[in-house]
């Protein structure tokens, strides 16, 4: 075998080596902490606010999800499922506690959640990734922008739409 055919074996080997590295699946990561430790379970009351300004109300009452404001109606519980999914959303980074409100746009919040006594402030669109700073006590965090859409959706969407409608 000549000088030439090996180093090009060499290199062959150590580019599929190089490949194998590269291509092979990573191992799963651990969970992201969640936003609370809300027992979404237990939550009777949702209240979203923009602004200052009440948009929602929602009551729990057994099993079934009654809105309260700006209609007296019963909400589809699936749908209302989908805001409590806000509590438990995925934090992707946690800010340092000497970290201002205002720098983030949290010290007068675009819009808040309440469940229950815990609320929810949403604050600027975090500029590098699809995110939201939130505020949640004196705690900051930054989420998926995804639950920030689902605060600004019209209380129509939370009602059951009738046929033919």
């Amino acid at each position: 075998m000549t000088s030439w055919r090996r180093i090009n074996l060499l290199l062959a080997a150590y580019v599929a080596l190089l490949a194998a590295v590269w291509f092979w699946p990573a191992g799963d990561d651990a969970p992201l902490p969640p936003l609370t430790d809300i027992d979404v379970a237990a939550v009777s009351t949702i209240r979203v606010e923009r602004g200052n300004r009440l948009v929602m109300a929602f009551e729990r009452q057994g099993s079934t999800w009654n809105m309260s404001y700006p209609h007296t109606s019963p909400a589809v519980a699936q749908r209302v499922t989908r805001l409590l999914a806000i509590a438990q959303a995925p934090v992707w980074q946690h800010l340092p506690a000497d970290a201002t409100a205002q720098r983030f746009g949290l010290a007068a919040p675009t819009t808040t959640v309440q469940f229950d006594t815990t609320r929810i402030g949403f604050g600027d669109h975090e500029p590098s990734q699809r995110a939201r700073y939130v505020a949640v006590d004196d705690a900051i965090a930054v989420i998926d922008d995804l639950y920030f859409n689902l605060t600004m959706l019209p209380p129509a969407h939370y009602l059951p739409t009738e046929p033919g409608r």
